[in-house]
């Protein structure tokens, strides 16, 4: 579950009081790791997966109570807003009403920084060290001033980041850079707090690294040598997926391309600081599309469709080298979903990263000998009974009563022992009861919601993101059965 998925009067889920009622029902329940989706900036659409550095925070996140509990804000500041659909996250409202309140915050910080001291002291030390945060802020206010992340399209001495036209832009926005810095530090120490409170608890933060990065982004303007680029700053590649059955002209995602010679030169810096940046904020990382590593579809820039693409060698193995050294053993999960390749599971085995199983995609099969099967599974793995791209396991299930897919329910019911009617306490006992290593279970499959709950759906633009919880939705019966659930397959605290 994400953190915007949390419940609260503020139009989307933050680092606010519903975090530590959410940490409580895990501890009550007895579960020992939860899994967020990237706390990035968001981009278009509102995804988590788009973002303007890979590097940053989402200020959406940052509570508002504990901003009460430091003195910035009052109470009566955030008096309860008419929060609509408490189900669905509203992000235009959520922002609008946010960005007043930070800029309280940070005017009280700024007036009040001698009865603040030990939060300035702090301040200072966080400005200093992390190495990201100066490209950051210039990225999102030169962004703000020229309406647009288009990098390529700003003044050409901006393009080419010419050092004499970087410092005469940071003296004239100062002022804005200190309140981006302000609103990045808000965050850092919120996330800080959370990560003692479930450490205290016996649990893990299972977090999220995107293996792109998008081309509007601080991430690709303040290291254009290490991406494929035009010399005018534009894409020379871009991302993409080949050709398949489901698609004849392929999926061109359109991300930035790294150069992987430019990354090795350079000690692949850029990733080893990237890394060091998702270790400091959690336990264990999923890393996304894991082929990624091994191979890519690289597209030419400009091109309509992925369709004259060609496959291209990473340098997945030297990078985990390279990161296995700076870091010791890595507590990498590969997400090694799709057609995978014997080369990429080999790249994964040699690390000995846990791959990926979802029980909804091991019943496509009607043999039931699909590699997704819990008769299928060794230990080192995570099993998940779908994942945030997946319909809820209750809107699965339901879909396979239309068409063809009635026989693939039969295998489902016959499989488990079910007559269907609590498909999703099935599932999440299935995937307990594995030999999986870890078993992660989306919130929305313990409360058995339908497909209107369903996080994302790929290749949909709009819409997505936008599922919450209820308060009360976590009440007592569903944490006897996953605490039920939870004792006697081991997997307790």
């Amino acid at each position: 579950m994400h953190v915007t998925s949390l419940p609260g009067p503020y139009f989307n889920g933050d680092l606010g009081n519903a975090t530590k009622g959410f940490v409580e029902f895990l501890s009550r329940c007895g579960t020992t790791w939860w899994q967020v989706l990237p706390v990035n900036p968001i981009g278009p659409g509102n995804s988590p997966y788009s973002t303007t550095s890979t590097f940053a925070y989402e200020p959406l996140l940052i509570g508002l109570e504990p901003l009460v509990r430091l003195g910035l804000l009052r109470r009566k500041d955030i008096a309860h807003p008419t929060c609509g659909d408490a189900t669905k996250v509203d992000y235009r409202k959520a922002r609008r009403f946010r960005e007043g309140l930070w800029q309280k915050a940070y005017a009280t910080f700024r007036s009040n920084r001698g009865k603040l001291r030990s939060l300035s002291q702090s301040y200072g030390r966080f400005k200093r060290e992390m190495s990201w945060l100066a490209d950051y802020t210039l990225f999102e206010a030169l962004a703000s001033c020229f309406g647009t992340t288009n990098w390529a399209t700003w003044p050409k001495d901006l393009v080419e980041r010419k050092p004499a036209a970087l410092r005469r832009a940071r003296s004239e926005l100062a002022e804005n850079l200190d309140y981006l810095s302000f609103l990045q530090f808000l965050f850092h120490c919120q996330w800080k707090d959370l990560r003692t409170v479930c450490h205290e608890k016996g649990i893990g933060i299972l977090g999220d690294m995107p293996i792109f990065v998008g081309y509007e982004s601080a991430d690709v303007w303040a290291n254009q040598k290490l991406f494929w680029l035009r010399k005018d700053g534009r894409p020379q590649y871009v991302s993409g997926a080949p050709p398949d059955s489901f698609n004849r002209s392929g999926q061109l995602w359109g991300h930035a391309l790294y150069r992987w010679d430019a990354m090795e030169e350079s000690g692949f810096r850029w990733w080893v600081e990237r890394s060091r940046q998702a270790l400091a904020l959690f336990d264990a990382v999923r890393l996304d599309h894991f082929i990624g590593f091994h191979r890519y579809w690289r597209v030419a820039g400009g091109a309509r469709t992925a369709l004259r693409g060609k496959w291209v060698r990473a340098r997945g193995q030297k990078l985990f080298e390279k990161l296995s050294s700076e870091f010791g053993e890595l507590p990498f999960i590969a997400e090694d979903l799709g057609q995978v390749t014997p080369a990429v599971w080999a790249l994964r085995d040699h690390y000995e990263f846990p791959g990926m199983r979802v029980l909804h995609f091991g019943f496509n099969s009607e043999d039931g000998n699909d590699y997704h099967m819990p008769h299928q599974f060794d230990r080192n793995c995570v099993v998940y009974t779908g994942t945030h791209d997946n319909d809820t396991s209750s809107g699965w299930f339901r879909s396979l009563s239309r068409g063809g897919q009635r026989k693939k329910r039969e295998v489902v019911k016959r499989f488990l022992a079910t007559n269907g009617k609590e498909i999703h306490w099935d599932l999440i006992r299935c995937a307990m009861t594995s030999v999986a290593n870890v078993a992660i279970v989306p919130a929305q499959d313990l409360l058995g919601l339908g497909s209107s709950a369903r996080m994302n759906t790929p290749g949909v633009a709009e819409g997505n993101w936008r599922w919450r919880l209820k308060d009360g939705d976590l009440g007592t019966r569903i944490t006897r059965q996953l605490e039920e659930i939870v004792r006697v397959t081991g997997r307790g605290v």
